[in-house]
């Protein structure tokens, strides 16, 4: 059939939708005794429903495992395993400190890798829609968490030398 193209865009992001709802769906079931699941009961069934999952996408994606978490007894990493990725977290909540300032002060000396921001958050937030796990989601978004990583680190430098150089009263 002939649809106006705003029919044939939506028809896609349908189908693109359903797509990632029965990657997670499968997923799901495979792993349905992991210990670290999350969102199991989310199901992605159409465009809409990715759309209103997109926020916690967003948040379950870079924020990942999140502070209730840590001090708990992981089911195939124990108590060390989830105070390791804790620990991690912190670091990661602190470097993304650094990463927000670059980005809103000094965009300019990230410009050139835009494109390589734009693949990894990509990555991230569809890993966190495909995968309910954190654990798998963890793992697997680490090496596109590396310009991120990089920037927010220099953002931390500029930060503390911007802070060091401040007289005191």
């Amino acid at each position: 059939q002939d649809y106006p193209l705003e029919s044939k865009v939506l028809i896609n992001l349908d189908k693109i939708s359903r797509i990632i709802g029965t990657m997670r769906f499968n997923f799901s079931v495979q792993h349905a005794y992991s210990g670290s699941e999350i969102d199991f009961d989310q199901h992605i069934v159409g465009f809409v429903d990715a759309l209103k999952y997109f926020p916690r996408a967003i948040q379950i994606g870079f924020l990942a495992p999140f502070p209730n978490d840590w001090l708990r007894v992981g089911k195939e990493v124990g108590r060390i395993g989830m105070l390791l990725a804790g620990s991690e977290m912190i670091l990661w909540y602190i470097i993304l400190v650094g990463y927000f300032y670059i980005f809103f002060t000094h965009l300019s000396i990230m410009r050139p890798l835009i494109p390589v921001f734009i693949f990894s958050l990509t990555i991230i937030i569809l890993l966190a829609y495909v995968l309910p796990n954190v654990g798998a989601i963890y793992r697997m978004r680490q090496g596109y968490m590396t310009p991120f990583y990089i920037f927010g680190f220099y953002g931390l430098v500029m930060l503390y030398e911007k802070w060091s150089k401040r007289k005191l009263p």
